[in-house]
């Protein structure tokens, strides 16, 4: 009966550790919410190894591909944008309501990704990205910041910094996952 009582309350404790873990994604203020994988991991105690033999893909230009989210599957090539518009910022945010965005993400059933969500920059060969872009509306020139932040390997990207972008990066802007690829040659 000890042994059953036990494993009851066990049982019972691993439900409020979830339980609470579900009540902090949930909350409304963004900064009170679980930030990362890493800390949901922590919270409940689990023990999660990473997957080995994952495939890699190469691309011949800097390349971001949506591996999740409504354009899932869609390639973006980072460097074709670059050229083509003459840029070494490209604006990234939601699709559609004016915005002059040159990656737009589709988003019809939730609104996660704001307007003026994120900025790549490409510096020195490299691409960073930061959360937020610059406008000059009649507000005046300044930095906006997005809503609900942007995430790369599971960690929340500085407001005041810019991500230096490696192969392999995941990128989380609300529901949608993109992932990072560097100009390689086979």
């Amino acid at each position: 009966f000890s042994q059953l009582l036990f494993f009851d309350l066990l049982d019972f404790f691993s439900f409020l550790s979830f339980r609470g873990a579900i009540n902090k994604c949930l909350d409304p203020d963004p900064d009170s919410r679980i930030q990362s994988i890493r800390e949901l991991k922590e919270m409940l105690d689990l023990k999660v190894q990473r997957v080995k033999g994952e495939t890699t893909e190469w691309f011949k230009n800097n390349t971001l591909k949506v591996t999740g989210g409504e354009q899932r599957g869609d390639i973006i090539d980072l460097d074709e944008l670059r050229h083509k518009n003459s840029k070494l910022l490209l604006r990234l945010g939601r699709h559609g309501n004016g915005n002059s965005n040159d990656i737009a993400l589709l988003e019809r059933y939730t609104s996660y990704v704001s307007t003026c969500h994120a900025t790549l920059e490409f510096n020195n060969e490299e691409w960073y990205m930061r959360d937020g872009q610059f406008l000059n509306d009649k507000d005046g020139p300044r930095w906006k910041n997005s809503t609900n932040g942007t995430m790369i390997n599971d960690a929340i990207v500085s407001k005041l910094e810019s991500h230096k972008l490696t192969h392999g990066d995941t990128i989380r802007i609300g529901e949608f996952v993109l992932k990072y690829y560097r100009a390689m040659e086979r």
